[in-house]
């Protein structure tokens, strides 16, 4: 998959705020760094920081996800698109405490300004997330 695929299909290039606290709780940035190459994801959730780096693997085409947070947790995983038209980012991460494990996030769009991110655990994390500087 085209890392342009991606992008076109979540339309995370913006900011991207919980709707409930307005990026209080939770405030994710997407930006290119190189353009059409790597996108770099900054999120907040109240004092803990990640960030990110998304790329596409030269070789296989899949498109790949990396990062580290403020609280000494790294991850690594990939981006694919499923059949519904979601873009699901399943995870590998260390903790800082040395507790390993997997996940998958999935960022359903349900239109240009609004898209229900939801980490898939046995009980499911939702949240309704918008555009901090909406385009209607």
């Amino acid at each position: 998959m085209q890392l342009s695929t991606a992008v076109a299909t979540a339309r995370p290039i913006a900011t991207w705020v919980d709707m409930d606290s307005r990026g209080t709780v939770l405030k994710t940035k997407y930006a290119w760094k190189i353009e059409d190459r790597v996108i770099e994801v900054t999120q907040y959730q109240g004092r803990k920081q990640d960030v990110g780096l998304m790329g596409v693997n030269g070789k296989t085409s899949e498109v790949f996800h990396m990062g580290a947070a403020s609280d000494g947790t790294s991850s690594q995983g990939r981006w694919e698109v499923d059949e519904n038209g979601d873009a699901v980012l399943g995870l590998a991460f260390t903790s800082g405490d040395d507790q390993e494990g997997v996940l998958s996030i999935r960022h359903h769009p349900v239109d240009e300004d609004t898209m229900i991110v939801t980490i898939e655990l046995a009980q499911p994390i939702k949240f309704k997330m918008i555009h901090a500087n909406p385009k209607k």
